[in-house]
């Protein structure tokens, strides 16, 4: 084997970790003053904090709410190949079909809360806004138990204050799949 294959292996990993930071032992004096001042709670702790805080991803805090139509979702299975012998499909059963109702809280960093209820049952929304237009959150039973519905939420803030976008849900077992349209209006 030649030594050109080791060199550039070991350039490559001493590139590595050069590129790598070492965090300051505790008590160290070349801790970050941003840490300093956040603990000591002085008036320096935003000034040099800010770089590290997160900037504001929404233009206050927002709420929304509308509601869903739930209908059945499908689920894809190929034929042939290495799915040959798949038989399952999804179950047939009118459980989660039909309307509900949908609140979002955004705050002002653009953390999104909420709750939905109806014919998925009572569920939690958590995620978050990006980029002051898309949301993206994870549904969850409200009451963790054996069974209920988990899925998630994917909408685009409208210039018209409008959130538009869609909800996919799946019981616990992926037995049944739902899936529903949102056009929620900011209040």
């Amino acid at each position: 084997m030649s030594r050109l294959p080791r060199r550039l292996s070991a350039l490559a990993l001493a590139g590595l970790l050069a590129h790598c930071s070492k965090a300051p032992a505790p008590g160290d004096a070349a801790a970050p003053a941003s840490l300093e001042a956040a603990s000591s709670g002085g008036a320096t702790a935003s000034r040099d904090a800010g770089a590290t805080l997160a900037k504001p991803a929404a233009d206050g805090p927002m709420t929304f709410s509308g509601e869903y139509d739930a209908v059945a979702g499908t689920l894809y299975v190929p034929d042939g190949g290495d799915y040959a012998g798949v038989k399952f499909r999804g179950l047939t059963s009118d459980q989660g079909l039909g309307k509900g109702t949908l609140r979002i809280d955004i705050d002002a960093l653009g953390r999104a809360t909420g709750s939905l209820d109806g014919a998925l049952g009572a569920l939690t929304l958590s995620g978050a806004l990006t980029d002051k237009t898309i949301l993206t959150a994870r549904l969850a039973p409200a009451a963790p138990t054996s069974g209920g519905y988990y899925g998630t939420v994917t909408a685009v803030l409208s210039p018209a204050g409008e959130l538009t976008g869609s909800l996919k849900v799946s019981l616990h077992d992926a037995s049944l799949i739902r899936e529903a349209k949102l056009s929620l209006k900011r209040k």
